[in-house]
C-alpha cells in the first residue's frame, strides 16, 4: 500500500537595504526603496521617531531635523516566511535660513568692540512650506557682532557672527553667518565719549614756573575701564599773586586710550588759585672790603663800627635760578671797632628788594623790618705809629763811638705798645 505524506514548510526571505542620500528638513517625502524577498509582498516602513520623521503612504515624511529611525518589514506567505525586520537610522540636517536687513546700532565709545544688532527691519527667507514666524524666527538672543576695533570712528565695519533663532521648530533650522546680510556684515559708528575736566583750586609758593601739584577732576562723563586719565593743570603765569585768588588754573591733557586720546572729547573748565611769595630765609654775604682806619676821614677809628654798605654783597639760595633779585643792606657795622682780621660784621637786609623778579619774594623769617646776619671782615690801621725813645744817649749828644744802642717804644692806638731795641752805627743823633 502506498502512503501519501504532505509536508508543509516555508522558505526564508531577506530585505536588502540601500544607501539613502543625505536628507534635510524640508526635503520631499521619499521611499527608502529597500528590496524585499521572493514572496513579492511589499516592503513596508514604520517610524520610531515621530518627532523627526513619520511614514505617509509608505514613504518617509520628514517633520524635523535630528535622528530619524524607521523599520523595514516584509510579510510572508504560504511559501515564504516574513522577512527579518531591518531598522535604519538616518540624520535629517537643519534647514538653512537666509536673513537680510540686519543693522548695527551706533554707540558711544566704551573701550569695547562689541556691537548691538537690530533686526527690526530684517527679513527671513528659507522657511519650509507650512512654517511661519511662529515656527521659526530670528532673535537677538545669542546674537554676536563686533566692530573692527573699539576706537571711535564713523561708518566702521561690523562683522555679524550669529543671530539667535526662536519658535517651535527653531531646532530644525540653522542660520550660518554667511547667510546673514550675505556675509558682508554691516556698518555703524562709535562716537567719542564726552568728558568735562575741571581744574581745581590750588595754592603754592612761588617757584618760577606755572605747574600745579593738584590734579584736575573729571566732573562729567567717565573714563572707561582700561583707559587712564592723563590730565594736568597749570597757573596762567608763574609770578606771585598780588591778591589771593588772582591766578587762573587751566586743565589740559587727554585720556590714554590707545588712540591718542581721540576716543574722547574734552571740555575744560578753569579755577582760581594763588601763588604766594617765596620767603627768603637763607642768605649769605661776601666779605665786605677791608676797612682802613684813617682818622682824617668820616670813619672815626675809636668807637666807630660803620661799614660802607656798598661793600656788602648779599645773595640767597632761596632765589630761583635765573631770577633777577637784588638785595641791599639797610645797615652794616662791625661788632667792635678794634683793628683785627676776621672781625664779625652785623648786616640788616633791606626788605625792599629790587630787580625784575623782586615782587615774587618776601623777607623772612620774623616778618620785621629786616633780616640780620653776621659775616666777617678786616680792620687795618695805616697811620704812622708814635716812636718814643726810652733809653740811650742823651738828646743831641755826640757819641765817641761809631755806634750807640737805643731802646724805644712804638705806640699804636689799636695794636698797643711794643718795645724794641735798635743800634745806630754812626754819627750824632737828635731826638
Amino acid at each position: 500500500d502506498w502512503v501519501t505524506l504532505t509536508v508543509n514548510y516555508t522558505l526564508p526571505q531577506t530585505i536588502t537595504p540601500v544607501v539613502i542620500p543625505a536628507k534635510t528638513y524640508g526635503d520631499a517625502d521619499f521611499s527608502p526603496a529597500y528590496t524585499g524577498g521572493l514572496s513579492g509582498n511589499t516592503v513596508t516602513y514604520s517610524s520610531t521617531t515621530p518627532a523627526v520623521c513619520t511614514v505617509v503612504a509608505n514613504q518617509i515624511h520628514i517633520v524635523g531635523a535630528g535622528s530619524c529611525t524607521f523599520n523595514a518589514n516584509q510579510a510572508g506567505n504560504s511559501d515564504y516566511e516574513a522577512a527579518t525586520q531591518v531598522p535604519t537610522t538616518i540624520t535629517i540636517a537643519q534647514k538653512a535660513l537666509t536673513v537680510t536687513g540686519v543693522t548695527a546700532a551706533d554707540k558711544i565709545y566704551d573701550d569695547s568692540n562689541a556691537a548691538t544688532l537690530s533686526i527690526s527691519g530684517a527679513s527671513v527667507t528659507g522657511r519650509v512650506a507650512g512654517d511661519n514666524a511662529s515656527h521659526v524666527d530670528i532673535s537677538l538672543t545669542g546674537a554676536s557682532a563686533t566692530f573692527a576695533n573699539q576706537h571711535a570712528g564713523a561708518g566702521k565695519a561690523v562683522t555679524i557672527a550669529s543671530l539667535g533663532l526662536t519658535g517651535t521648530k527653531a531646532a530644525s533650522y540653522t542660520l550660518p553667518a554667511a547667510n546673514i546680510n550675505g556675509g558682508t556684515g554691516t556698518t555703524a559708528s562709535i562716537a567719542a565719549r564726552p568728558l568735562t575736566v575741571a581744574a581745581q583750586t590750588d595754592t603754592k609758593t612761588y617757584d618760577g614756573n606755572t605747574t600745579s601739584a593738584t590734579a584736575p577732576l573729571v566732573t562729567v562723563g567717565t573714563v572707561q575701564a582700561g583707559d587712564t586719565a592723563a590730565f594736568t593743570q597749570a597757573f596762567d603765569t608763574p609770578a606771585a599773586s598780588v591778591v589771593a585768588g588772582d591766578k587762573t588754573l587751566t586743565a589740559t591733557g587727554v585720556v590714554n586710550d590707545g588712540n591718542s586720546g581721540n576716543d574722547y572729547t574734552y571740555t575744560f573748565t578753569t579755577a582760581t588759585g594763588t601763588i604766594n611769595k617765596k620767603t627768603i630765609t637763607e642768605v649769605s654775604f661776601t666779605n665786605p672790603e677791608t676797612e682802613v682806619y684813617d682818622p682824617t676821614n668820616a670813619r672815626e677809628f675809636n668807637g666807630s663800627t660803620a661799614v660802607n654798605n656798598a661793600d656788602v654783597k648779599i645773595k640767597s639760595t632761596d632765589v630761583v635760578s635765573g631770577d633777577d633779585v637784588v638785595f641791599a643792606p639797610l645797615s652794616a657795622s662791625f661788632v667792635t671797632s678794634t683793628v683785627g682780621t676776621g672781625k664779625p660784621v652785623n648786616i640788616t637786609i633791606n626788605p625792599a628788594f629790587t630787580g625784575a623778579a623782586a615782587g615774587n619774594y618776601v623777607l623772612g623769617p620774623d616778618g620785621g623790618d629786616g633780616y640780620s646776619a653776621i659775616t666777617s671782615a678786616t680792620i687795618t690801621d695805616t697811620t704812622a705809629p708814635t716812636v718814643t725813645i726810652t733809653s740811650g744817649p742823651a738828646d743831641g749828644s755826640a757819641q765817641a763811638t761809631d755806634s750807640a744802642t737805643f731802646e724805644f717804644t712804638v705806640a699804636d692806638a689799636a695794636s698797643g705798645i711794643a718795645t724794641t731795641e735798635c743800634k745806630l752805627d754812626a754819627g750824632a743823633y737828635t731826638a
